[in-house]
């Protein structure tokens, strides 16, 4: 069936990532009927000629076990020869660490192009597919809460967000729940607790890494990392028999009517190219940070005068994301030490706080930023060691996207993204640098690769922050529960509401905000749908 055929959808879901697939498994588990809207499809675009062939040697190349028989230089020429090849229609995403996994998750940056201002960098790392970025090789799989002080901003810029930790807490503990989370808890401040499926303690190899760091470092408080693989939720949610997918649906406009609420929305069909359209009293957009405020930056009404939600200023504004730091190396295996192949997402995780001078005015400045530590054994007497810092980028808002008057190949705008670090971003970043080169000498890592610099925005591939939620319609896009200020039934709950960064990946707080923005979008549409009967009923007696 055609998805915009006359289908009674009670909801509309745009993207099948970590917010769209949580939202699309809530709504259909209470009883709504659902349809979801991925861009991505099989094959993918210009590159599915090519994307077959070159992924398997990509992962010959990169697979650790096979990597163990090929001499490094060997690896390295292969690996650059790949990159090169990559350039020809992935300039940008071949930068990702993840494409040398899987060429074919990321887009082809020909038809799907963005610009950035003059002086800028933003490296945009973008998957279109059924499960997004979630389901890209390489994924991080890591889920820590927010801390009760990132929710309730600071002095350097960070604003309040509309909820507190005690709002959020059932969400998270529900999502949590399904994923069934392996790792520890050790009631850090700056990671709260999460509810744990799997306890796990310390292997001898990490409790070794644990103790080096504490010696050196002692204000550092490793625990262990909270991970999980990724959940089909799209597939859960088809088993209630109450989900429509229609992939190749790129979707460029909300619809409204006169009274301010949602109508439906409007795509373009990826393979034909012909315009779509489809209705429900609800729409989620969860189609990523950018790709969100895009449709909504296009869904405009030039008449509207009031600023408010989708309308208002702050639409497009406070870009943010992990400015990110480096390290690459090899260290010693001792006896006793694991020396088969690692569990993917298990790490040693390590929030921190940096307390800097501002190199301007020299006042004091209190950060946090994190640090992750993966572990791979690459023989019997080696293990090569990753350590990836992440730093929080504040809110200003002339770190902005606007469109373009450059069209993609689909005849979209294309977005224009206009993002700096300031003087107090690169501060806290460099002392992290700083902390993840020190952290490098405790273990005794033979050096293969150190940042130099703090990557270019972007880079952390945690995006967020340009339909900010908030208290006040004028100055955020979408009140508490991810409902737009101006427009009745309209959500947003990917990363683009978020209104902070903390220390942590923010991935479990998108699936959280969504679970709860479904339970609230449930209750208002079950209960307008039940007004009808009740009212029949009152009139018969």
């Amino acid at each position: 069936m055609h998805a915009d055929r006359a289908a009674p959808y009670d909801a509309i879901v745009v993207g099948s990532g970590a917010a769209g697939g949580v939202a699309c498994q809530e709504l259909t588990q209470a009883g709504l009927r659902v349809l979801v809207l991925e861009a991505g499809w099989e094959p993918t675009s210009s590159l599915s000629g090519v994307n077959a062939p070159s992924a398997r040697i990509i992962a010959s190349i990169t697979n650790s076990m096979r990597r163990r028989s090929i001499p490094p230089t060997v690896n390295a020429l292969g690996l650059k020869a790949l990159s090169a090849f990559g350039r020809l229609r992935q300039p940008v995403q071949s930068r990702c660490f993840a494409w040398k996994l899987s060429p074919g998750s990321l887009v082809d940056d020909r038809d799907c192009p963005y610009e950035t201002a003059p002086g800028t960098r933003f490296n945009w790392f973008r998957s279109r597919q059924v499960g997004g970025r979630m389901v890209v090789p390489g994924h991080g799989r890591q889920y820590y809460r927010m801390a009760a002080a990132d929710l309730r901003g600071d002095t350097h810029g960070r604003p309040a967000w509309p909820l507190g930790l005690t709002e959020l807490e059932p969400s998270y503990e529900a999502v949590e729940e399904k994923l069934r989370l392996r790792g520890g808890n050790d009631s850090s401040r700056l990671a709260p607790d999460s509810l744990i499926h799997t306890m796990l303690t310390p292997r001898p190899e990490e409790a070794a890494m644990i103790s080096a760091l504490q010696d050196r470092l002692p204000d550092l408080h490793p625990i262990l990392g909270r991970y999980a693989p990724p959940l089909d939720w799209v597939a859960m949610a088809a088993e209630t028999g109450r989900l429509t997918l229609a992939t190749g649906a790129i979707v460029d406009r909300v619809h409204r009517d006169g009274k301010g609420c949602v109508t439906g929305v409007g795509w373009i069909d990826g393979r034909s190219g012909k315009r779509r359209s489809a209705e429900a009293p609800i729409v989620f957009l969860c189609a990523s940070a950018f790709e969100t405020t895009r449709i909504l930056l296009m869904s405009r009404d030039p008449a509207d005068r009031d600023g408010l939600g989708m309308h208002s200023d702050a639409l497009g504004r406070f870009v943010m994301d992990h400015a990110v730091a480096s390290c690459a190396g090899q260290v010693d295996v001792r006896k006793g030490d694991e020396t088969t192949e690692a569990e993917h997402g298990r790490c040693l995780y390590v929030p921190a706080m940096a307390q800097v001078d501002h190199p301007a005015t020299g006042e004091a400045l209190e950060g946090p930023f994190g640090m992750q530590f993966h572990r791979q054994p690459t023989g019997e007497h080696r293990a090569r060691i990753d350590i990836v810092g992440f730093s929080p980028m504040r809110p200003r808002p002339e770190n902005r996207v606007t469109l373009s008057s450059r069209k993609d190949r689909f005849g979209i705008p294309v977005l224009s993204i206009d993002c700096r670090y300031d003087n107090a971003d690169l501060a806290i970043a460099r002392h992290m640098l700083e902390t993840v080169d020190e952290a490098a000498r405790a273990l005794h890592v033979d050096i293969d690769y150190l940042s130099k610099e703090i990557a270019p925005p972007g880079t952390g591939i945690h995006e967020c922050g340009t339909a900010r939620m908030g208290s006040d319609p004028s100055t955020s896009v979408v009140d508490a529960n991810g409902e737009c200020w101006d427009t009745k039934g309209l959500y947003v709950t990917d990363a683009a509401a978020l209104p902070s960064l903390g220390v942590q990946n923010p991935t479990l707080t998108i699936m959280a905000l969504s679970a709860r923005a479904a339970a609230h979008a449930s209750r208002q549409r079950l209960g307008r749908a039940a007004d009808p009967e009740r009212r029949r009923v009152e009139e018969l007696i």
